[in-house]
């Protein structure tokens, strides 16, 4: 009996062992089973996806990625994203900052970057892929992870494939991201964006590169021009030099002025051949041979020549002709020229006027031909007197004259001014009479002087006397009579005319030009 109940105790346990066993065996087998059926859904690697998304990955490297590439590359950076927010409690922005680093780049493609299609797609694809806590037994919980690769495999397909060629490579998948048409405009949009830009960038390199060969062939011709002109230059100053040369190395005056009229014949000539600032610089030098020639004839020739080089002075500083029509290279011309010879012009224009002045003045006191303006006072002055007549025959002289507005410049001939010496008391204050009592004897003047034709213009000055500081007597002005040969032609009968004025100083000063 004891061994009956043994052997059923026996038979019992290894029953429940055996259950125990078959228990455990089923459990591991559901296991593998789940794994199994797990790694069964996930989609297979797909070789167009895995090429965009390896070439997204090596355009990203180099830092050139394309319009699409943003687009995968966003796809990565929104899970990356919500991983990081996961992990570190805080929200991520690499996905909004991809975003706008791939507007500012290709805008064509903004409204997929940012459309509600491409965000939803994401969110559904995160909430898919969110994988259980407490190591997949406790789904109370769930955390954001990476998709896998077949998933983002697939994802990419969608987004670049409309349903019917989804369907093709993953049947039974449902529908795209429905963005692959507007990825097809943008990318059509952006190609005809970059081939104009590239037209127009081709156009510019066209265009700079005619104006940088348009802009050596000018500076070829200009400096080809540049050294004709200055050999034209180089050679005209050689000759004239020794012109110049041989001209003061003689000293027969009809020879040094033939040289010096060659020498200039030789400027004028490379003058009108020749342009800025070389035409210039012999205008200069054609003014200093005609101040030469201003030394070798009569004062009048002499003044014509020194007129001349003024005039030639005054040109070369201001008028230009140009072999470029660059207004930059004319600039530089003239500029470099005034700065090297502006003060030297100056100075040869003084000392031409200074010369002319001389000429002038010589021909001014010329009196070889005056009248004898002592014979014709003889008898009508009895007070000490001195004449100064000056020789206005000369056109010249009244051109001068006009030129610096000086009275009566238009009465051509002979002025005669005459200075009658004070016999007043210098203590006596009664001046005005002094002058009235004198106004007779200018009539007498003006009648003896205007009796010779040649005389236009005759100045009287009466002087009174007054004592200087050391108690000596000395004289100055204290009227001038004026009267021209027309006034005194119309006057006429001057013994009349005398017996009219009397001395009367405002009947005086009708006719005659009076100044204190």
């Amino acid at each position: 009996m004891d061994d009956l109940m043994d052997d059923f105790a026996d038979d019992v346990g290894g029953r429940r062992m055996r259950k125990m066993c078959l228990a455990i065996l089923l459990c591991a087998f559901l296991v593998v089973c789940g794994f199994a059926l797990a790694a069964s859904s996930v989609p297979e690697r797909n070789q167009e996806s895995e090429q965009r998304i390896a070439s997204m990955e090596v355009n990203q490297s180099a830092g050139n990625m394309t319009g699409e590439d943003y687009i995968i590359a966003l796809i990565y950076a929104y899970f990356n994203d919500k991983v990081e927010s996961y992990i570190t409690q805080k929200e991520g922005d690499s996905f909004e900052q991809l975003q706008e680093e791939a507007s500012s780049k290709y805008g064509e493609y903004r409204s997929i970057y940012y459309g509600s299609q491409f965000a939803n797609k994401l969110g559904q694809m995160s909430t898919a892929s969110m994988e259980c806590d407490g190591g997949g037994y406790d789904c109370s919980t769930k955390h954001p992870v990476i998709p896998r690769q077949g998933f983002i495999d697939l994802f990419v397909y969608e987004v670049f494939h409309n349903d019917s060629e989804l369907n093709d490579a993953y049947p039974h998948t449902g529908s795209s991201v429905g963005i692959s048409e507007k990825i097809n405009e943008a990318r059509s949009a952006y190609n005809a964006r970059i081939k104009e830009e590239a037209e127009r960038e081709a156009a510019r390199k066209e265009k700079e590169a005619n104006r940088l060969k348009k802009q050596e062939e000018n500076a070829a011709r200009q400096a080809a021009l540049d050294a004709h002109y200055k050999a034209l230059f180089d050679n005209t100053t050689n000759e004239l030099q020794k012109l110049v040369n041989d001209s003061e190395n003689t000293t027969n005056s009809t020879l040094k002025e033939d040289k010096l009229l060659d020498a200039l014949f030789l400027t004028s000539n490379a003058s009108s051949k020749s342009v800025s600032p070389y035409r210039n610089i012999l205008a200069i030098y054609s003014g200093d041979i005609l101040v030469k020639m201003g030394t070798l004839n009569n004062n009048r020739t002499n003044a014509v020549n020194i007129i001349n080089s003024l005039e030639r002075y005054e040109y070369a500083t201001t008028n230009f002709t140009y072999s470029n029509e660059s207004e930059d290279y004319q600039k530089v011309i003239y500029k470099d020229f005034i700065d090297n010879w502006g003060r030297i012009v100056q100075m040869k224009t003084g000392i031409a006027e200074d010369r002319l002045k001389e000429e002038l003045h010589a021909m001014l006191t010329d009196s070889r031909d005056a009248p004898n303006v002592k014979l014709l006072l003889s008898g009508h002055i009895n007070k000490k007197y001195e004449v100064t007549v000056f020789n206005c025959t000369e056109p010249m002289i009244i051109k001068a004259f006009e030129a610096s507005d000086y009275p009566y410049a238009d009465q051509p001939g002979y002025w005669v001014q005459v200075n009658i010496s004070a016999y007043n008391n210098p203590e006596s204050s009664n001046i005005d009479e002094y002058v009235v009592q004198n106004i007779p004897i200018c009539i007498d003047i003006f009648s003896s002087l205007f009796s010779d034709e040649r005389i236009s213009m005759v100045y009287i000055q009466l002087n009174e006397t007054y004592y200087d500081r050391f108690g000596h007597t000395e004289e100055r002005p204290i009227m001038i009579a004026s009267l021209n040969n027309v006034t005194a032609t119309e006057i006429g009968d001057w013994p009349a005319f005398k017996k009219y004025i009397g001395k009367d100083m405002e009947r005086f000063k009708q006719v005659v030009e009076v100044s204190y």
